[in-house]
């Protein structure tokens, strides 16, 4: 059981990241994040915030908006499937969020990104 054994604290940011990557589907807590790493919400935040110069949730926000645009510039689909598909129910939170971190909308992302044509057809 992974809450019993600690983590030291240089290999506790790869672990969680690594979790935060396999887990981009869901909303996760720093509560969850803490016991995955086996110790309180309050020193993992420090821990965190430390050794990535970010909170857990603006990291888990940015792993979420890197992925987005993977999916933006390589998938035909929709910006409402791509933000459930992150976890993100609303479509406008979603497109604030993904316009603050990357500086355009979503859609203006994939124009600029040659996504959202069908790469296996021959035009």
């Amino acid at each position: 059981e992974f809450s019993s054994q600690k983590i030291d604290s240089d290999n506790m940011l790869e672990v969680i990241i690594h979790y935060m990557q396999e887990n981009l589907n869901r909303r996760i807590s720093i509560e969850e994040l803490a016991r995955y790493a086996g110790c309180s919400a309050a020193r993992f935040y420090v821990l965190f915030k430390k050794g990535t110069g970010m909170s857990p949730v603006n990291y888990m926000n940015h792993l979420k908006i890197k992925e987005a645009c993977r999916q933006l510039t390589e998938t035909n689909q929709k910006i409402v499937q791509i933000s459930s598909s992150l976890g993100i129910e609303d479509p406008y939170y979603f497109s604030r969020l993904f316009s603050d971190i990357m500086g355009m909308a979503p859609t203006e992302w994939r124009k600029k990104n040659g996504g959202g044509t069908d790469k296996s057809s021959s035009r």
